[in-house]
């Protein structure tokens, strides 16, 4: 539901993730962003261990913007982040 949000569709609503894409390259300062807005700071340590392999993947392969979009994707999609404690 919200991947079209994140990525955009032809004539949808999509967000702007400006404010955000110079932490693209700081696996740690985005983490701990989406960790405190999207879970409350709830990420158990081995989802921060796992979103840090990630970010770590896609650091050579993906533009900062589909770096920070997937960031957001994985984020979002994790139980840490779905689960209101």
């Amino acid at each position: 539901m919200y991947y079209n949000h994140i990525y955009g569709s032809p004539g949808g609503v999509s967000m702007n993730f400006s404010s955000i894409l110079g932490m693209a390259n700081d696996a740690d300062q985005l983490i701990a962003l989406l960790n405190l807005h999207l879970a409350a700071n709830q990420f158990s340590a081995d989802t921060i261990a796992k979103l840090k392999a990630a970010h770590t993947d896609l650091m050579g392969t993906t533009s900062a913007i589909n770096r920070v979009r997937a960031m957001v994707h994985l984020a979002m999609a994790i139980p840490d982040a779905a689960v209101q404690r």
